[in-house]
């Protein structure tokens, strides 16, 4: 709730089945959803189709090409850059800094150690996230495994290096 403002302009970038667009779609006022995989976007166009404030698009998994500069509000995305390579975050980085408005913010969960986990792991670090965002000319405002005074974590029981994911939380100035 904190990061999406009601009446905001959001985009979601991995939307899956929309375990999170559920709760974006109550709080924005126009929801942009972006997925690689074209069957993700046939379940969200069924789940939420009586939704008017949401429009759908299938993506190479690197580019926003299809959205209009500084058009966007908010960016979320959950547990899905954790599996994408850095060469491709850094582009989806390139693409955020032209499509969010001034003073618009992103909230991106990925990878911080690289490939230290079982299965398919993004080689993406927290190091590598700060310099994409300088580079592209967006300050970060906050990396973080825990929220809500440590009540709530990413991984339960994991903090610190012990976590292999962390939240950064970034603005176009």
């Amino acid at each position: 709730k904190p990061h999406i403002p009601v009446g905001s302009r959001v985009l979601e970038i991995g939307p899956g089945a929309g375990r999170w667009t559920e709760h974006l779609i109550q709080r924005a006022a126009h929801l942009t959803v972006v997925d690689l995989t074209p069957t993700c976007i046939e379940i969200c166009k069924e789940r939420f189709k009586e939704f008017q404030n949401i429009e759908y698009f299938v993506n190479d998994g690197k580019s926003l090409d299809f959205i209009a500069e500084a058009s966007m509000e908010r960016v979320w995305s959950w547990d899905v850059f954790v599996h994408i390579s850095s060469d491709d975050i850094r582009e989806y980085v390139r693409h955020l800094a032209r499509v969010l408005k001034p003073e618009g913010q992103a909230l991106i969960h990925h990878a911080k150690q690289g490939r230290r986990k079982s299965g398919w792991r993004s080689d993406m670090t927290d190091a590598k996230m700060r310099e994409y965002c300088r580079e592209f000319g967006l300050d970060v405002l906050r990396q973080f495994e825990t929220w809500d005074e440590g009540r709530y974590a990413i991984w339960q029981g994991l903090t610190g290096e012990e976590s292999p994911d962390t939240i950064t939380v970034f603005q176009k100035p």
